[in-house]
């Protein structure tokens, strides 16, 4: 009787964990599905992600190629326009250069000629002196 009680009991033992055992599985097993249902969407979420990631990656390289293109373009047209300055602004400095010694010229030529219309004007009024007393002294 003592040994029919006590395979009872150890049936009994054995069967709590048997239940225990299939409990933990089932209890596994929801979840492992409920696991595999966010590895989907998760999986989905990442595929949505990666074709935005490409579709933002194709824009930026468009629009890095564009402002490379117009970078080139203004670099080309700035360095045109610094040519062109520098060969108007060499033109000016020899304009210049004409338009001092014409000025210099100028200002030697009209210096002479007060110089010349004085020693004139000097030996006019000698003139008009001497005539002056040669006017005098023929009416005394």
């Amino acid at each position: 009787m003592l040994a029919k009680q006590k395979l009872e009991v150890a049936e009994a033992e054995s069967k709590c964990k048997e239940d225990s055992y299939v409990k933990a599985v089932e209890t596994s097993k929801t979840e492992i599905v409920h696991l595999e249902e966010q590895i989907q969407l998760f999986s989905g979420r990442i595929s949505l992600l990666e074709e935005t990631f490409v579709q933002i990656k194709d824009s930026v390289a468009l629009v890095v190629s564009k402002l490379e293109d117009q970078l080139d373009e203004l670099e080309s047209h700035s360095s045109q326009s610094i040519m062109c300055l520098i060969h108007r602004l060499s033109a000016c400095g020899g304009e210049f250069s004409v338009l001092q010694n014409i000025l210099h010229n100028y200002l030697a030529e009209r210096k002479e000629l007060l110089k010349e219309n004085e020693d004139l004007a000097i030996g006019l009024r000698k003139k008009e002196k001497e005539m002056s007393e040669m006017i005098k002294s023929a009416t005394e």
